[in-house]
């Protein structure tokens, strides 16, 4: 046999130094072929998402944080114009504010008032989900409910789709303080409250939301009223991030779309 002609010492060196190194080699070489394919899968995967404006779904046990969009008002101050859909410096407004909403949380929702809605949304929501409102004439608090039932977060941040200027840093602050909390929520210095620019705590909202309802209590506020454990947020807090508190305005009027820059 051959071995019998190779030294007992060469034999040996390579049993113990030159096999395995060459095994280990090939095992390499074969990992690597699999990483590669599996690489490649996954930047396809990614390349043809953003072509068509596709979104991956976070399972929901990885979401921590959530934003419901409330596009579902009738914009009667606008001549019945679709807020979510007003152009502010060429976009409308609901891409200005998924765009901020993005670097902040894992999940977005956006909330409808009804069928003929949803359809016209859905090129601008990409791939977001989209929820419609169950109860009719309710108000935000409807959109809201909807909104809650379909959120895979701890906590929520609920904003209205017609602020072209939300401030990321803002947003982020107010999940922060909503920790260990029922919710943040900002009022200024008359005592008026931004509850549609404001965090909550979804299991304890959600309860307070579908109670209000149901005693057709429809006042934005009836359900925070209830909450026992608010953290409220003075505007000083608030402009440290955001000076001239940008962040709340919002577009009611044909003036307001004109004097809006971003």
């Amino acid at each position: 046999m051959i071995i019998g002609k190779v030294s007992p010492t060469f034999y040996r060196i390579y049993i113990k130094i030159w096999y395995p190194f060459q095994k280990a080699w090939q095992n390499a070489k074969l990992i690597y072929t699999h990483i590669s394919q599996i690489t490649l899968i996954f930047t396809t995967t990614i390349n043809l998402c953003d072509q068509y404006n596709l979104c991956l779904k976070i399972p929901s046990n990885m979401i921590n944080t959530s934003a419901i969009i409330l596009a579902g008002g009738r914009g009667k101050r606008l001549g019945y114009k679709e807020k979510a859909l007003i152009p502010i410096n060429g976009k409308p407004i609901i891409e200005h504010t998924i765009e901020v909403l993005e670097g902040v949380v894992d999940e977005i929702i956006v909330s409808v008032r009804d069928d003929r809605q949803k359809q016209l949304l859905e090129e601008y929501a990409r791939g977001l989900i989209i929820v419609v409102d169950k109860y009719v004439d309710v108000g935000p608090l409807a959109g809201i409910l909807e909104g809650l039932k379909a959120t895979g977060g701890e906590y929520v941040f609920v904003v209205a789709c017609d602020m072209p200027l939300l401030n990321i840093g803002v947003v982020e602050f107010l999940f922060k303080r909503a920790q260990g909390h029922d919710g943040a929520l900002p009022v200024r210095g008359d005592g008026i409250f931004e509850p549609l620019h404001a965090v909550y705590h979804t299991g304890p909202m959600l309860a307070r939301t579908e109670k209000s309802i149901e005693q057709d209590e429809r006042f934005i506020l009836a359900p925070i009223f209830d909450l026992e454990d608010m953290v409220l947020i003075e505007m000083d807090e608030i402009r440290e991030l955001d000076p001239e508190l940008k962040t709340f305005l919002n577009v009611n009027t044909l003036e307001d779309i004109e004097k809006y820059t971003i």
